[in-house]
């Protein structure tokens, strides 16, 4: 029988935990009433062993203050960051309605469907526009999936988990307390390698999840860990049209250059990398192409090019003849009434 969570019931300052969210490698996450603003919050409790570690916690409290100041639309907001005298270090963020985007591709491949042109474009714009926002402040997220692009009530895609991000001065290994720091399937071959860093590595990240929407699956299904890393730093990805045969051509050519391995040859950002991805996808104006090679011409399209839009305000047919479908409700249970 599991025991119940110490944590449930107890109050971290003006903090009231209420139900578990989640649990990571890092740390774990929980729905709280803040008592003093009457709101609804989440709080992440770092596990002790990483909040122990040397430095640990200047550093991920330095981050969290350059992350509340970015203050973007797709990117989390945080609200407190503290220690309890009793040692719990933890962090107090927007509560945000979920699924994470993780949980949506779990259903679209679970019915045998795909999302459509629009749904990726439109959650690669606004991932890619946090992540640009994250990069002009000088941090790498380094840890971008599907588990950490949380969907809002409000329709928007909003980047989370910043608990490993760097400043890109910082002079730090990837490895710490001999663990490789990210996720293997999504992860950079230089940060794989413990290279230095740079916004050529969320870049890859994106791409990574960008092509799991598209294909169905991520390029590389390794056996282990280890076998994922080795994969990322010497394998070829097979072409995302390999899984999903209505992709164009130049769409691989998209993929193959934001999938490189030498991350100087990749797009220098993540909006260039998903607005190239439009062009290639609804064959519209002109696209970049493989690194190293000239720019590509497109035909136009018969019509004007739409807008970019929020998924929830433009219909699917805008950019794809394919049906809509409902997208599944939060995973998330359901919240406590406020005491």
């Amino acid at each position: 029988m599991q025991q119940p969570d110490p944590l449930i019931g107890r109050r971290l300052k003006q903090y009231e935990i209420q139900a578990v969210i989640g649990r990571g490698g890092m740390a774990s996450v929980y729905r709280a009433f803040d008592h003093h603003l009457r709101r609804a919050v989440a709080i992440k409790v770092l596990l002790p062993s990483v909040a122990q570690l040397p430095g640990f916690l200047d550093r991920f409290r330095q981050e969290a203050q350059l992350i509340a100041r970015l203050n973007h639309p797709n990117i989390i907001q945080i609200y407190d960051i503290d220690t309890d005298p009793s040692g719990i270090s933890y962090i107090v963020e927007q509560l945000l309605a979920g699924p994470n985007l993780a949980q949506l591709i779990q259903t679209v491949v679970s019915r045998g469907q795909q999302f459509t042109p629009n749904e990726v474009l439109v959650i690669g714009q606004q991932v890619a526009g946090a992540l640009d926002a994250a990069h002009q402040a000088g941090i790498i997220h380094r840890d971008v999936k599907p588990d950490n692009v949380i969907r809002d009530s409000d329709g928007r895609y909003v980047l989370t988990d910043f608990g490993i991000a760097r400043q890109m001065d910082a002079n730090t290994n990837l490895t710490e307390a001999g663990m490789i720091i990210g996720s293997p399937e999504y992860m950079a071959p230089e940060q794989a390698q413990g290279l230095p860093l740079s916004p050529a590595t969320d870049v890859y990240a994106l791409a990574i999840v960008l092509y799991e929407m598209i294909a169905g699956r991520v390029p590389f299904r390794s056996t282990t860990p280890i076998q994922a890393v080795v994969d990322h730093v010497q394998t070829p990805p097979p072409p995302p049209s390999t899984y999903r045969a209505d992709l164009p051509p130049l769409v691989d050519l998209v993929f193959q250059r934001a999938l490189t391995k030498d991350p100087q040859q990749r797009y220098p950002s993540t909006l260039a990398f998903v607005e190239d991805l439009r062009r290639a996808w609804l064959g519209v104006g002109q696209v970049q192409g493989a690194a190293g090679m000239p720019t590509i011409p497109v035909p136009p399209l018969g019509g004007p090019t739409p807008p970019p839009a929020a998924l929830h305000d433009q219909p699917t047919q805008v950019w794809s003849q394919a049906p809509a479908r409902p997208i599944p409700p939060a995973a998330y249970p359901p919240p406590p009434p406020p005491p």
